[in-house]
């Protein structure tokens, strides 16, 4: 099955020569198509194919050099060869280094682009929203100054007053629902009771290999089980958490006590 491609300013529209399923095109962005690249020379480990490159390298914006509808693969199947500028990847250490390379190249299959399309026949599209941190973050402060509740609040704990708490609510829902993130800053370190903000008093967080609540310090003694990088002055690379679990978190949080003296950055 062959198929053309119409370059878009940040996603590529594959049209498949013939229908199978109802699929007469599909929409990929260039950054899922530079992260998904099935080369043996860089991106996909030689014996396992498994993905080595870090998605944390490649740009955001990156667009293709050019792109090639009429190439076939090594078994002559038709495919989709996308060329792009080198981009730094990172090495065993952990450090970036430019490959030996002019321009880097990703072959495609037409058929496992069908396979694999994840917006087919789409008749509206959308830019990608902006970059920016703001919009998923709430100052928990600035509604303390405003709705704080000061005879049941303490020096490391500001309680809200009822109106507060649901403008809290409402704020953590509308970052929750519309961006899958929220970042609440200056909330306190009482672990245990902002983990209430987000779940019902009735309820609890799922326990997991490490125990009900991580201590991710390289001094950790808390934890029955402190076998992984976390624990660790290593960094820790793009990865999800538990997607193997039986019951699989629907959020996770990420409590930060104290920043780090040396380290620490993260690549949100």
């Amino acid at each position: 099955m062959a198929a053309r491609v119409e370059l878009k300013p940040d996603w590529a529209r594959i049209v498949f020569s013939e229908a199978i399923d109802g699929i007469t095109s599909a929409d990929f962005h260039y950054f899922w198509l530079r992260h998904n690249c099935p080369c043996l020379t860089g991106c996909r480990h030689q014996t396992t194919h498994e993905r080595l490159i870090d998605a944390s390298v490649i740009p955001l914006n990156i667009q293709p050099l050019r792109v090639e509808a009429s190439s076939v693969t090594d078994s002559d199947e038709p495919a989709v060869t996308v060329f792009w500028a080198p981009i730094a990847t990172k090495n065993s250490t952990g450090e970036l280094e430019l490959p030996n390379e002019k321009e880097h190249t990703s072959v495609f299959s037409v058929d496992w682009l069908r396979n694999n399309a994840y917006a087919t026949n789409r008749e509206k599209t959308h830019d990608l929203p902006p970059h920016d941190a703001s919009l998923v973050t709430i100052d928990y402060q600035e509604l303390s100054d405003k709705y704080g509740d000061t005879a049941n609040s303490t020096l490391e704990n500001t309680k809200l007053t009822a109106n507060g708490a649901a403008r809290y609510k409402a704020l953590l829902f509308d970052k929750l629902s519309r961006y899958g993130v929220a970042v609440i800053r200056n909330r306190g370190s009482d672990t245990e009771d902002i983990i209430y903000d987000f779940i019902d008093p009735s309820a609890d967080v799922i326990p997991t290999h490490f125990g009900r609540i991580e201590h991710l310090r390289t001094d950790n003694t808390e934890n029955t089980n402190n076998d992984q990088l976390g624990y660790t002055n290593s960094p820790v690379r793009l990865h999800t958490d538990l997607c193997y679990a039986e019951s699989v978190p629907g959020f996770q949080f990420l409590h930060c006590i104290r920043p780090a003296d040396v380290g620490g950055d993260n690549y949100f």
